[in-house]
């Protein structure tokens, strides 16, 4: 795959070890340049394990649930309580020890709560405190899409976030869409908004066939 200025830029930072936060709209390629970030880790003999919080997006990056690799059940109860469950837990203990690189991609789902939790078992596990006891961070998602269920905040308004120090790597190029009125259309409605000339073709599609112009 060849990559656009902005996810070469986002891959060349990734690459310094920096923790990372690679954000855009859907269709600019932030999955596929997941992809190619753990090519290059993998084939470099680095422990990278991509996560999402959702099964279907896990698939979609060839990855696991982030509850599932880090051996925390629902993730429900005390960190403390957590902590001993993943210590009992051979696989998610071993996750925790050994990834150098974890990814979690549909970052918007994660809650500040959950977060934290995962912030303390990894300080705990690894014995370092630092942000996830030292691993890098590679986040990726649009705080415009899904948020945590329920939506009472996200999790970069958790204290947390500012310490993780991402560098916030934006995509801007869409791959999925070749059409700029549509471009234009989406973006627009993905912050909130709808100029006239997005209502005009949006009604004009009113009680058409799908896939077709009439």
């Amino acid at each position: 795959m060849q990559l656009n200025k902005d996810q070469d830029t986002a891959f060349e930072i990734v690459k310094t070890g920096q923790n990372v936060f690679i954000t855009g709209q859907g269709g600019v390629g932030k999955s596929e340049l997941v992809k190619k970030i753990c090519e290059w880790f993998e084939e470099r003999g680095k422990c990278i394990h991509v996560t999402a919080l959702t099964g279907i997006a896990a698939l979609n990056v060839k990855g696991k649930t982030l509850h599932r690799w880090a051996g925390i059940g629902l993730g429900e109860g005390k960190p403390d309580d957590l902590l001993r469950k993943v210590r009992r837990h051979p696989k998610g203990r071993a996750n925790w020890v050994n990834t150098a690189i974890l990814v979690i991609d549909e970052v918007s789902m994660l809650s500040p709560e959950l977060f934290t939790k995962l912030d303390y078992i990894g300080r705990n596990i690894r014995m370092i405190d630092a942000p996830f006891g030292g691993m890098q961070l590679i986040f990726c998602g649009d705080f415009c899409q899904l948020g945590p269920v329920p939506v009472d905040a996200y999790c970069f308004q958790s204290p947390l976030w500012a310490e993780c120090d991402f560098a916030v790597c934006y995509l801007r190029e869409n791959m999925r869409q070749s059409d700029g009125l549509f471009q234009k259309m989406l973006s627009e409605i993905r912050m909130g908004y709808a100029s006239e000339e997005t209502r005009r073709v949006l009604r004009s599609r009113i009680d058409c066939k799908v896939g077709t112009d009439e």
